[in-house]
């Protein structure tokens, strides 16, 4: 692919036709041991109206005039989210009541307002964003930014369910955007202080959002108090285990150590300290080194390990001082794989997945976005369409099923072999079944790679890698 004067965009990653994703299969390698969680996470599926009753708010409920409640997201140890639909704005929101029992207890209302004040002071795409506060008769509520899509818990489950790894890229793609919500909130003066998977949401035009501050604290204040234990036990620094006095430069850094945890439980499915019980995981937070993920993954550079142990160091003065750090640490270790910047390419990558099942489709499409975010991932259900497509944007990578209908894959390489040299596009075909004739055939008609069409996204991601690789070193 030789280089095109293209202005490069600063737009997030966007797909176009996309679906939900199905779970996938890969090698019985990956561990089985069960990952415990503090609070159920979102989910997308109505509850029963009888449910919905005994969280507190019936469905079609109107709150403060605005907002009507349409069913039950999640809930909390504090409350419970609510989908409700905004009257006057037309817009879907995440509305989130304080529960009943804590009405009277001072403390607790202080704090869930504290949450929704916190939240109000953030302006960043990698944050959930809060729009009004109020009280439903004796019930505090505020209204918040509704993410249509999963928790990070869930690709995690549904990965782990697989026997699935998460590419590296594709985790790298992530943490950089879990770690620039992270950092706007530190750079606010607050400390998150119960980050994990559960609160970290991923929407279905793959931006990564950072929720549920519940546990929220100004970080000044830390110097003259105690720090209670409270938080998810799998992800908890151990100053906060100890309840330790911490000096106030250094109270934000227990954000810090659970960023190394889901970086972990992201690349190896279960979290550093997977124990039977919570006594066991807490004292495996004070007294044991994380385990090493490379260990459990050959194809993880050592580099991984070292930002782990880094983020999750036992004393908080050791560990990163900042997000932004961790960031610039992941990038050393995959620094094309995130950035999409190679030699050849002046702009952010520009990919097309063709396939005539949707699902499929969607599925590539989402893991390429979450591993390159500034690229442009568009899907097309026949081979004219993804044609027309790749003329447009003039498309990098085109990734096609080879029976696509209107123009099935041998044909479409056929197609793009004929370009001229500036507007050469990379194909890589997906088979059921291929064998080394079928990759001869489509080598000798300029197709990139072939592989088996029932393969794993990370396995996608890789060829995709080696691909852009290859044609760096060597450019069409």
């Amino acid at each position: 692919m030789a280089k095109r004067d293209n202005k490069k965009s600063d737009k997030t990653s966007r797909t176009i036709d996309t679906f939900p994703p199905a779970p996938e299969r890969t090698p019985d390698t990956m561990p089985r041991t069960k990952r415990h969680r503090s609070t159920l996470p979102p989910t997308q599926e109505p509850v029963s109206k009888e449910s919905s009753q005994d969280q507190g708010l019936k469905p079609g409920l109107v709150v403060g005039d605005v907002f009507r409640i349409l069913y039950v997201l999640g809930a909390g140890s504090m409350g419970t989210v609510y989908l409700a639909e905004d009257l006057s704005l037309k817009r879907k929101v995440a509305l989130k009541l304080l529960a009943w029992q804590y009405q009277s207890e001072p403390d607790l209302v202080e704090r869930f307002q504290r949450e929704a004040v916190a939240m109000a002071k953030i302006r960043h795409q990698n944050v959930v964003q809060i729009y009004s506060f109020g009280t439903y008769e004796t019930q505090p509520y505020f209204v918040m930014e509704y993410v249509d899509g999963e928790s990070l818990a869930d690709l995690i489950d549904r990965r782990k369910a697989a026997s699935e790894w998460t590419h590296i890229d594709e985790a790298i793609g992530i943490m950089t955007q879990v770690c620039r919500g992270v950092q706007a909130i530190h750079d606010e003066g607050i400390i998150h202080r119960d980050l994990k998977p559960a609160n970290i949401l991923l929407s279905q035009e793959y931006r990564v959002a950072v929720a549920d501050f519940g546990l929220v604290r100004p970080a000044a204040p830390v110097r003259a108090r105690t720090l209670e234990i409270d938080g998810t036990p799998m992800y908890l620094a151990p100053e906060r285990v100890r309840s330790a006095n911490v000096p106030t430069e250094h109270a934000h850094l227990c954000d810090i150590y659970s960023l190394g945890a889901i970086l972990f439980e992201l690349l190896i499915g279960v979290p550093p300290f997977d124990k039977d019980n919570v006594a066991d995981v807490l004292d495996a937070h004070l007294n044991q080194p994380p385990p090493s993920a490379a260990e459990h993954r050959s194809d993880l550079p050592k580099a991984v390990d070292k930002v782990i142990a880094r983020a999750m160091a036992k004393e908080p003065a050791n560990r990163y001082p900042t997000c932004n750090e961790i960031i610039d640490d992941l990038l050393t270790i995959h620094p094309r794989s995130w950035s999409a910047q190679f030699s050849h390419i002046d702009h952010p990558l520009r990919v097309v997945v063709v396939d005539g099942d949707a699902i499929l489709a969607a599925k590539t499409a989402r893991s390429v976005s979450l591993a390159y975010q500034d690229s442009t991932v568009m899907t097309a259900m026949d081979g004219k369409m993804a044609l027309q497509l790749i003329d447009e944007t003039d498309a990098d990578v085109v990734i096609a099923d080879e029976d696509t209908p209107g123009l099935d894959a041998l044909e479409l390489c056929t197609i793009l072999a004929d370009r001229p040299d500036d507007k050469r596009v990379a194909l890589i075909v997906m088979m059921n079944k291929p064998n080394p004739l079928h990759l001869r055939l489509f080598k000798d008609v300029g197709a990139a790679d072939v592989i088996e069409k029932s393969t794993a996204p990370a396995r996608i991601l890789e060829v995709l890698r080696g691909v852009l690789e290859q044609h760096d070193a060597d450019p069409l």
